[in-house]
């Protein structure tokens, strides 16, 4: 007589499922562990991860969240479940980034064993949301990922971190036109991350193996070295596909740059209408024929945008792409509409681009 399995066994199968990208099989058995119906803390942290691991496998990415988030409804109490929420935001869907923050403060507050992570889940959350020091001058990403450094100095993830909230900060500077606090601290922090990376590169930490390979990626471009930076991000890609490649540069010559940014952002909008994304996009479209049609529509779309959420940053930046085409193609009567529109919007740096272009080409 067969006996009924147990759930160890079953979670054991799951895990071998989702090792081997086998949904079928993964499926199954997760199944049949749900008809268990555990109710020890544990299971059910360990059923919900394996629900997510299944749903991202599947490519569904918003069920992902959706379960993460009924799981902490049902067990307010699990911090280790308001850690796993804090977690699975940022990459599966950044639109809830704030959430995902205040998930991963929860966790913090809940445990200690889960606050370091959760410390560090958080931050990635304020990142993803765009949360710099220039809107928020206590609670932005770089105090916290700061703060998740000083308590887990030895994790690369956290350091990789850090990298992305100082090149941020960096660039909100640029972008309001004030002097960046902190450079050249990418190097220094590299070398800490290789050395963190190389004492444990383990598949528990995905997260690790991707921002070393994105980071590596830089490297190998900053040293010109071309094709194995493409090779670098096209693996970063495989390890997320859900995510897009943010730090390539699309004026670098050669279609395999192109290609590339196309296969990211092509990626990135599968998952939903991402504004950078569409930026990107436009970029790349300004680079290869920018004086086309095509160009001044993608890149209209996201200056004359209606959404009250649409990033401010991503607009000014295509309003100046789209003045610079404008004025290649000497066409005063839809500058003077852009310059309007500046106007109203109280975008003076884009006016004293403009005044410069005038000049340059007077």
């Amino acid at each position: 007589m067969l006996k009924e399995p147990i759930s160890e066994s079953l979670l054991c199968l799951c895990a071998l499922g989702l090792v081997h990208s086998d949904a079928t099989l993964a499926a199954a058995a997760l199944t049949e562990l749900l008809k268990q119906d555990s109710t020890s803390g544990s299971v059910v942290e360990q059923q919900c991860l394996l629900t997510c691991s299944l749903l991202a496998l599947q490519g569904n990415y918003i069920a992902v969240q959706r379960e993460a988030s009924r799981a902490v409804h049902r067990n307010p109490g699990n911090s280790s479940l308001w850690a796993l929420l804090s977690r699975v935001i940022p990459q599966f869907y950044p639109r809830k980034a704030n959430g995902g923050a205040v998930a991963g403060y929860v966790a913090c507050l809940a445990s200690m064993t889960q606050g370091k992570r959760a410390l560090l889940f958080s931050g990635l959350n304020q990142l993803a949301s765009g949360k710099h020091s220039g809107e928020e001058k206590l609670k932005n990403a770089l105090k916290t990922i700061q703060r998740a450094v000083l308590l887990c100095p030895d994790d690369p993830a956290a350091w990789a971190a850090l990298m992305a909230a100082c090149h941020t900060e960096n660039t909100s500077c640029y972008l309001s036109g004030s002097a960046p606090c902190r450079q050249s601290l990418e190097h220094t922090l590299m070398s800490v991350v290789s050395m963190k990376g190389s004492e444990r590169l383990s598949p528990e930490h995905p997260a690790v193996m991707l921002s070393l390979r994105q980071w590596l990626a830089d490297v190998y471009r900053s040293q010109g070295l071309l094709v194995q930076a493409v090779m670098a991000y096209r693996q970063s890609l495989q390890l997320a596909s859900q995510l897009g490649v943010h730090s390539y540069q699309v004026g670098i010559p050669g279609n395999d740059w192109k290609d590339l940014v196309m296969e990211a952002t092509t990626e990135v909008l599968k998952l939903g209408s991402f504004p950078v994304a569409h930026l990107f996009q436009a970029l790349l479209q300004f680079v290869t024929k920018m004086t086309s049609r095509e160009t001044r529509r993608l890149l209209e779309r996201l200056v004359y945008t209606t959404s009250q959420d649409f990033p401010v940053t991503v607009a000014q930046v295509a309003s100046w792409y789209l003045l610079r085409q404008l004025h290649a193609k000497n066409d005063q009567e839809l500058i003077d509409v852009l310059l309007q529109h500046a106007k109203q919007k109280g975008d003076q740096r884009l006016l004293r681009f403009h005044s410069l272009l005038t000049s340059s080409s007077s």
